[in-house]
C-alpha cells in the first residue's frame, strides 16, 4: 500500500530509498518537469469559490504574514463566519491565507488525503497556502509532524536549516518559539515551482517566501505514530483486561530496586499477541476515523428506494473498507469504514468482491452463486449503509 504512495508522489524515488534515507532523516525535494502536475487537485478559482461560496468560519482559515497572526475578529462577522471581503483585502495588502481542512470542502482533495491515509496508515491533515508576490508567512520553525508539501501555482524559495529538535510531536511541549530559538545553519536553499514536491520531518527549521508572482501549494501534515503512543495504549489495555494492572503497589516496596523488579515483571503480561494485536487495531480505527467521505446519492437512496433492477449497477464509495474476521465461531464478512461496520454471512462473499472489486458490472450478471433474492439482500445492506450507491439503469 505504501508502494502507491511512493509510485504516485514520489516517482522516481523507490519506496526503500525514501524510507531508508529520508523518513524521519532529512528533507528531500524532488523536481518535475509537470508544472500542472496537481492542477486537476486545486486551484486558485477553486480556492477563490470557496472563499466566498461556502460560508467558511473561523476555524477554517487564518490569516498570516511574516511578523504577525491577525486576529480572528479583524476578518470575521460577528457570529464568527470569515468576511470574504476582508480575507481578500488583507490578501492584496500581503497577507498570506490558510485554509485549513479544506479537503472537507474539495472532493479531489479529500479523496487524495484520504488514499494518503489509507497508504501509509497514519492519521494526515491539510493546510492549504495561498502566499501573494514576495511574501512570507511564517517565520522560520519546525512542525511537529512530518509534511509533504505540493506546489500548485506560483514558487517559492525555501531554506532548510541545521535540525534543533529531535521527533517532537506534542504542540504544546514541543513546538517551536519564534524570538527563543534562533535559526541559523542554513543547509539547503532552492526554488519549489509548481509540480515539485518536498518532504520535511517533524523538528527540521524551515522557511518560505514566494518569488515574483502569487504562490499556492497543499501541505499534507502526516501525524506521528509514536513508540509512546502504542504504549499507551498497551497500558491502556492492560488495565482493561488485566486484573493485577489494576491493584496497589505492594506494601513494603520501597526502593528503586523493588519498584524496577516490579514493573518488569508487570510488563511482560502485555508484551503479548493478544494486547499487541488490540494496540495496533486502536491504531487502525484512529487512522480510518479521520478519513471523511465526499459524497453524494444518500438522500437519493432514502427517499427513492425503488426496486432493484437487473440492469443497475452498484459503485463502491471510496472509503470502504473489507474485512473477513471470526466471529461467534463463524466466518462472517465485515465491511469497517472505522466508524460502523455490518456483518454479512459468507456465503455473500462473491457479491461483495463482485460490488467492490468488479468494475461497473450490472447486477444481473453477477456471478455470485446465490439466487436473485439472497443478492438483492446483500445489495440493499450495503446500500442503505452507505459503502456503495446504486447507478440505476
Amino acid at each position: 500500500m505504501v508502494d502507491n504512495f511512493v509510485k504516485q508522489l514520489l516517482h522516481p524515488l523507490s519506496q526503500q530509498d525514501f524510507f531508508s534515507t529520508y523518513f524521519e532523516k532529512k528533507h528531500l525535494h524532488i523536481e518535475s518537469k509537470q508544472s500542472d502536475r496537481f492542477s486537476d487537485i486545486l486551484s486558485f478559482e477553486t480556492l477563490d469559490s470557496v472563499l466566498g461560496q461556502h460560508a467558511l468560519d473561523s476555524n477554517s482559515l487564518r490569516v498570516v504574514n511574516s511578523e504577525k497572526e491577525f486576529d480572528v475578529s479583524q476578518y470575521t462577522w460577528n457570529r464568527g463566519k470569515v468576511d470574504a471581503i476582508k480575507v481578500a483585502k488583507f490578501f492584496a495588502e500581503g497577507a498570506t491565507i490558510i485554509f485549513n481542512h479544506l479537503q472537507n470542502h474539495v472532493s479531489e482533495l479529500n479523496e487524495l488525503c484520504n488514499n494518503i491515509s489509507t497508504d501509509i496508515n497514519r492519521k494526515t491533515q491539510t493546510n492549504i497556502y495561498l502566499t501573494p508576490a514576495n511574501s512570507q508567512g511564517f517565520k522560520t520553525h519546525w512542525d511537529t509532524h512530518d509534511v509533504f508539501i505540493m506546489q500548485v501555482e506560483g514558487s517559492k524559495v525555501w531554506k532548510i536549516y541545521k535540525e534543533h529538535f529531535k521527533f517532537p510531536f506534542d504542540p504544546d511541549k514541543h513546538g517551536f518559539e519564534p524570538g527563543v530559538i534562533d535559526a541559523n545553519n542554513i543547509i539547503d536553499e532552492f526554488v519549489l515551482n509548481a509540480g515539485d514536491i518536498l518532504y520535511i520531518p517533524r523538528g527540521i527549521m524551515h522557511s518560505a517566501s514566494s518569488t515574483d508572482s502569487k504562490s499556492l501549494h497543499i501541505t499534507f501534515g502526516i501525524m506521528p505514530y509514536t513508540i509512546t503512543e502504542v504504549v499507551r495504549d498497551c497500558l491502556d489495555i492492560a488495565c482493561e483486561d488485566i486484573v493485577d494492572w489494576r491493584s496497589e503497589v505492594p506494601y513494603g516496596v520501597k526502593s528503586e530496586s523493588d519498584l524496577r523488579e516490579l514493573i518488569t515483571q508487570k510488563m511482560t503480561d502485555i508484551v503479548n499477541d493478544s494486547t499487541l494485536a488490540k494496540a495496533l487495531k486502536r491504531h487502525d480505527v484512529r487512522v480510518k476515523s479521520n478519513h471523511r467521505p465526499f459524497n453524494s446519492h444518500y438522500l437519493q437512496e432514502a427517499i427513492n428506494p425503488t426496486k432493484l433492477k437487473f440492469e443497475d449497477r452498484i459503485l463502491p464509495y471510496k472509503h470502504a473498507q473489507i474485512h473477513i474476521v471470526e466471529s461467534d465461531d463463524k466466518t462472517k464478512l465485515h465491511l469497517d469504514d472505522g466508524e460502523k461496520e455490518i456483518i454479512l454471512p459468507i456465503t455473500a462473499k462473491k457479491t461483495i468482491d463482485l460490488i467492490f472489486k468488479s468494475s461497473d458490472l450490472k447486477i444481473g450478471d453477477f456471478d455470485d452463486d446465490v439466487d436473485w433474492q439472497s443478492r438483492k439482500v446483500v445489495i440493499s445492506k450495503v446500500l442503505k449503509e452507505g459503502f456503495a450507491y446504486r447507478k440505476r439503469a
